[in-house]
């Protein structure tokens, strides 16, 4: 049962920005389905994968384990959700992760906003996560 909550844990915040992002969309009244490279995402967290970075660290210094699993680093990166978020929508244009520590969802929404009014995205799609825990 403690792998199974590792596992849902690890993929739980790209799990979450997704349905956020799904949300979000439906929401706005937009179809960006197919969009174009007008359109962009942004993504801001302090960080997305405790559980992984946890379990890597107990792998090489507590169980003396040199060679990590192959899945380890793309479990570890902050950026997935965002790229996960421009696949789901066949979003072409900049998919921005920002991983700022506390000012990571004002960044995102910043980035946004700056990129829109300089004509560089038409919208973007803004998913931002303040909280980390390890569940």
């Amino acid at each position: 049962m403690l792998d199974r909550a590792r596992a849902m844990a690890r993929s739980m915040a790209r799990a979450m920005a997704l349905a956020v992002a799904r949300h979000a969309v439906a929401d706005s009244g937009l179809d960006i389905a197919g969009a174009s490279a007008q359109n962009g995402v942004c993504w801001g967290t302090g960080v997305v994968a405790v559980a992984a970075s946890e379990d890597a660290y107990h792998s090489v210094f507590r169980d003396h384990n040199w060679r990590p699993r192959p899945t380890t680093v793309i479990t570890m990166m902050d950026h997935a959700p965002a790229a996960l978020i421009s696949l789901e929508f066949g979003i072409a244009g900049p998919t921005l992760a920002n991983s700022v520590a506390c000012a990571s969802s004002a960044t995102s929404l910043g980035e946004a906003m700056r990129a829109i009014q300089h004509g560089e995205i038409d919208c973007a799609v803004l998913v931002a996560r303040a909280a980390s825990q390890r569940l």
